[in-house]
Order: structure tokens, then sequence, then C-alpha cells
């Protein structure tokens, strides 16, 4: 529910005199914005003109009116799909310098090449460089972007007439970034000649399994109708659909069925997919996998994981791969610590601190700010499994991992259990994962049409089939992340975990809002505690609403294993150090500025320093501000906590910074990029790809 938040008297803006200060602080933000150094800003804000709404910017540049002059409110939530979008024209091809040239090597293509080779050309015609020392040649003594880098005066120098990239040798790399596609098994991909054998017979084995239960239920019900027939007339009952889930009950003997050879045995190329085993004691132990020797695909490297990282070995047959794993003589610390055939990693969920997977604002770097603040598992943006499979390079870009993510996970989105498991089984012998996550909460239209995202949740066969071919051909813990239903005057959750426990899910994350209730309405919490106590011994993660310590402390009183926090950390990160020392921190607009220009150096690191990369890091700082400026600093307070859906009136912060942070306005968000990244290109603006009707 909305409220207001309780901003003490002397830092609000009378209303009256709104217009005015707005004009005032803006004219001076302008005359600074561009004289200042980043670190002394002495900028005002342009206070909030209740005559233009928080998603839209101040400039001419507004999105078409299609409603032609209707005076009927339209919906302002979701996704910003009508929004205009500021598009930099990229220099042609003839101004831009040759990739061989960047690299320092001889261009195959010759005179005949379409790209520039002259770099002193290059280097006069390309934007003044940013003032700063470069982040990749910083963190890696190198520079990749060589001459096309905005920071090129720290690591480009003219010898004897010649420009040269500099290579600072001493430096050691301790910063990567892994999971990312390379050649070989992108060329697989397209050509659809990538070895899926494994995850077929996955996928079989668990459409038969299913299958088996739906007819037997049929069965049951058939029965139980016959015998209740009073007249002795036979009712006609209606056999249930694949994707219904009404009458689907799962019994502990078929629920712990071993899998696998039942579904492989005519095939001799195709291995045992598994071997599930469930007690009713450990329901949630991980099965074992039999990876396929045929798939070869390329390994892209490693990062280490934690402590709470650890594998338990189950009984299983001896396959052809075992010998692998028995060498003669002693073995390698690589060897003592690798995971064998027959065992799956586990992970321990007690009491984590969980960062939810986040559509655009949840990148990479921004995963790095919330590890510097405390944050125990991470989870990459929401991945469509299809694309993944096409080897579409964008999609690609949302399963890479920061090595100081020690607990990382892929949340996947599909609705079919062959495509899941074709993309379970390449994720997992091609990157380096913790755990993979099914998307069973996205209310996006899109999604929901398409029969995934929480579509899945009135489609519980389907569901069913899908977890099941997953967890078989993978050897890392699967998850899933459900609402509490679809509808808001019905909440179906609660039938769904006491189905989803015998389904050897590692974890359940519950989301306490419905789909269609979206972010409108405060998250059921005593719902998620019903649900929690049924799901047992399943581990299950609540999330909503959480925004200071005392609210994660409210939650733990429930019977959760944890706490997901998504809409929290983006407005602010730091909630983490908080959650674990306990405090209120009333942080500083200049930390709160060091915040910013953290993310900015890992956005450039990421995403390149290039002008490309420069105006990528630019953007997605303006979506994360667009949470972020919603953060009400403590000593402006009269009640604290802030609560994440209280909406402040106009305020004044302590000093300029500060009230330009609390801005509602985006062009004073671009002014705080401009502070960070330079000056934005011409005809620069920016509107928000998230509006929600919980907050503006």
């Amino acid at each position: 529910m909305k409220g207001v938040a309780p901003i003490k008297s002397e830092y609000l803006v009378a209303s009256a005199k709104v217009e005015e200060i707005a004009v005032t602080t803006s004219n001076n933000v302008e005359s600074t914005a561009v004289s200042q150094p980043a670190s002394e800003p002495t900028l005002k804000s342009a206070e909030k003109d209740e005559s233009v709404p928080a998603s839209e910017p101040t400039s001419e540049k507004r999105a078409p009116d299609t409603d032609g002059g209707n005076a009927k409110k339209r919906r302002r939530k979701g996704q910003n799909k009508q929004r205009e979008k500021f598009s930099n024209q990229r220099p042609a091809q003839a101004d831009r310098l040759c990739k061989a040239v960047l690299c320092g090597t001889t261009c195959s293509y010759g005179d005949v090449c379409k790209f520039s080779h002259d770099i002193a050309k290059f280097i006069s015609q390309k934007p003044a460089d940013l003032p700063g020392e470069c982040v990749n040649y910083k963190a890696h003594g190198y520079c990749q972007y060589s001459f096309a880098c905005r920071f090129a005066q720290s690591h480009v120098q003219l010898v004897d007439g010649i420009y040269t990239n500099m290579t600072n040798k001493d430096v050691v790399s301790n910063s990567k970034s892994v999971n990312s596609l390379n050649k070989d098994n992108m060329m697989l991909l397209k050509k659809r000649k990538y070895d899926f054998s494994n995850s077929a017979a996955a996928t079989k084995e668990a459409q038969e399994f299913v299958d088996k239960i739906v007819r037997r239920n049929v069965e049951i019900n058939s029965t139980k109708k016959l015998e209740s027939s009073a007249d002795g007339k036979t009712e006609e009952v209606d056999k249930p659909t694949k994707d219904s889930g009404n009458t689907v009950t799962v019994s502990e003997s078929d629920s712990t069925k071993p899998v696998g050879n039942s579904s492989t045995s005519n095939s001799e190329s195709a291995k045992p997919v598994s071997d599930c085993a469930t007690s009713s004691g450990e329901s949630n132990k991980l099965a074992n996998d039999g990876n396929s020797e045929s798939a070869k695909p390329v390994s892209n490297g490693s990062v280490s994981n934690s402590d709470s990282v650890v594998c338990s070995k189950e009984p299983s047959l001896q396959t052809s791969q075992d010998a692998v794993y028995s060498p003669v003589g002693p073995l390698t610390d690589e060897q003592e610590f690798a995971i064998k055939p027959g065992e799956k990693k586990t992970i321990n969920f007690d009491n984590k601190l969980y960062l939810a997977p986040l559509t655009t604002v949840g990148n990479l770097p921004f995963r790095r700010v919330c590890k510097t603040f405390g944050a125990d598992i991470t989870c990459g943006e929401m991945a469509v499994a299809t694309k993944l499979l096409q080897g579409v390079s964008s999609e690609w870009a949302l399963v890479k991992r920061h090595s100081s993510e020690d607990v990382f996970g892929v949340q996947l989105c599909g609705a079919f259990a062959d495509s899941m498991s074709k993309c379970t089984q390449l994720l997992t012998e091609t990157c380096e994962l913790d755990f993979i996550d099914i998307n069973v909460g996205c209310p996006i239209d899109l999604i929901f049409d398409q029969g995934s995202g929480s579509a899945l949740m009135r489609r519980v066969n389907r569901f069913h089939e899908i977890v099941r071919a997953m967890v078989n051909v993978s050897n890392i813990p699967i998850t899933a992340k459900i609402r509490t239903g679809i509808s808001e005057t019905k909440s179906t959750a609660h039938n769904l975990v006491t189905k989803m426990k015998t389904w050897d899910l590692a974890l359940t994350t519950l989301h306490g809002r419905s789909r269609e209730q979206r972010y409108t309405k405060c998250a059921d919490w005593s719902y998620i505690d019903e649900c929690a106590k049924l799901s047992s011994p399943m581990p299950l993660y609540g999330g909503g609403d959480i925004l200071s310590f005392e609210d994660y402390n409210t939650a733990m009183k429930t019977s959760v294993s944890g706490t997901m926090i998504a809409r929290g950390a983006l407005i602010k990160p730091w909630l983490f150090t908080e959650i674990k020392e306990q405090r209120h921190w009333d942080i500083s607009s200049s930390e709160r500025l060091d915040i910013l220009r953290d993310f900015s150096n890992y956005g450039l690191e990421h995403w390149g320093s290039d002008t490309q990369g420069v105006e990528t890091t630019r953007r997605f700082m303006l979506e994360w501000i667009s949470f972020l400026h919603r953060y009400i600093p403590i000593g402006l307070l009269e009640r604290i906590p802030q609560k994440i859906n209280e909406r402040p009136s106009p305020y004044f912060g302590r000093n300029d910074l500060e009230t330009l942070m609390a801005s509602p306005n985006s062009a004073d968000w671009v002014k705080i990029s401009e502070m960070l990244l330079g000056p934005v290109p011409d005809g620069f603006f920016f509107i928000p790809k998230h509006r929600a009707n919980s907050y503006s």
C-alpha cells in the first residue's frame, strides 16, 4: 500500500515554492555541472514538478501521445514500453579503427579493409579523453580498447611519432569474468551439432514419469466417482491435460523411484540420466548425473567457490567415466577436489542473504557492488533458454560471472522440458555455475502468454516435467522462484510447494505477491510463513518489502530459511551491511556518490572503456538511479525505518548533492552521470525502462 514518508518539517519544500525552486536550482546546476570537479560537487537539484511524471524527462523529447487526448488516465506500471529511446549514431566504417590495428596485429584485408588504419587521424577525430585513469589498464595492466579508449592518455604514448598502447607487466590481475560462449560452442549451436543426447534422455524419462502420475490419478478419480454414484450410473470423467495440475498428487513411492535406466536402456549412445533417490528426511538431496561422452564443450575457465559450497556423494552404478577419476599414483589437487561423476554440488542455504535476479538492473557491475556490502548469493538476470541455445550473444551476456561472486547462479525462463534440459546441460558443461534457478514468477505478459514465467504455476505437470528433466541432467542444484499465485484473490502457492518438495529441488523462493498484484500491495509474509511450514524439509526463502534490518528481522521470525532481497537492494545496496551489522546506516551523499563511482568503474571494465562502453555504462547507471533516488536519508526522517512503498513529499537534503540525489527528475540523474562519465552526447535524453505505480 502506498504511504507518505514522514520527513522532518524543516526539510520539506512548501508546495507553493516548488516551481520557483525548480527553476532556480536547475539553472544553478546547468551553470556548475561542467565546471565543478567530481570530487567537490556543489550541485543543486531541480525539485519535483508535479505536472511532469517522474518517469519522463523534462526535455522536449517525450513519448508520443497515442490516446488522442483522451482524458482517461493511462495505466502507468510495469515496463515503460512506449518510451522514446536515445540512439547514439555510430561513426561510419571508414572512420572507425580496424580491430587488427587496435590489437597491434596486421590486418589480413590490407588496403581493401573497410575500416581505418590511420591511428593519428582516428585519435584526432574521436571524442576528447575523459579525466582519470583507465580502469582496465589499472586492473589488468593492459587496455584491450587501446586507442579507442576514452581514458587513452593513461596508457597510449607517442614514441618517435608512433602511437603505442603500453603494457604494465607488473600488474597481477585479480579481477576476471567467466561464462562467455566461445566460438567453437557457438558454431556447434548455430549448426545444431551440439550433442544433447543426455538431455534428450532426461526429458523423455521426465515426460514418461509425469504421464504415469497423470494416468494413475485419472484412474483414482474415476474409481472414486463410480463408487460415489448412488444410482449406479457412470459419470464421465474429464481427463486432465498435461498442463493442468489440479488433480495431480505425487506419492512418496513415485518421487523416490530411480530414474534414467528405464529411458535409456534401448540406446547404446545414451548414458544413464540419474539415480534420483529422495527420502522423507532428505527430499532435497540432489540426484546423480551421467554426462554424455560425445559432447565435448570447450571450458571457459573456473571460479573458486565459497566454503558454503560442498559436495555430497550418493551411491550409483559405476560408468566408464569413473575410470577418468581413478588414476594410478598420487592425486593432484585438481583431481582431489574436482566434482566426480557420482557427486553433485550442494549449497548451504541456511540464513543467507540472496540478491534476487533483477531484469536490466541486476547486471554484473551492480552485483559486484552488492558483494562489497555483504550479499551472500547472487544470481544473473533472467535468461531465455531458447535464445541461449541459439547462441544469441546478448543473452549469453546475462550469464557472465565475476570472480568475486563466490556463490552464483543463472535464472532460466522457458515453457518446455526439452529446451530447459538442453540449456541446463549446455550451461553445466560450458560454464562455472553453482546453481540454476527456474523462473516461475515473471509477471510480464510476453513471458506469461508463452506459457513460461508465472504461467507455469497453473501448469503444474508441465512444471514438474521441466524440474525433473533439469535435475536429471544437471550436476549442480536446481532451484525455483514462484509467486503466491496468478490471481490477486486466490493464492495457490501452498498447494504447489507441497508437490515441489518431492521434486528434488534444492530451494524454492516465494515472492509474497501474485502476478496480478505486481508490486501494488504489501507482500504477504503470513502466507509465506504458511508455505514455508508446508515446504519442509525443502528450504524456502521469502521475498518482498525488505528495506531495513528491522524488516529482515521480522521476516526471519517466520519459518523461512532465508530471504531474497530485490528492490531493497536497488534502493539501498548497503542494506546487506545494515542487516549483518544490525544497524541503521545514515550514509552520506559523498559515500553514495562513491558507490556510483565504483559502479562506473565496474561498468567500464565490463562493458568497455571506449565510447560505446561509456554510454552503455551510463544507460545502466541511469536505470539504477531510477530506483536509487527513492532512498530517504535516515537523518531526514521523523520515524525510522523507511518503508519500501512510502513516497516522500518534495524535500531538501542536508547539502546540494543530497538534494540532487533525491530528485525524481530524470534530467537530474543525467547530471549525476556526467559527474562520473563526462558530458552526454548531443541530444541525449533518458526515460527509465521500469515504472511502478507502487511508488511513482
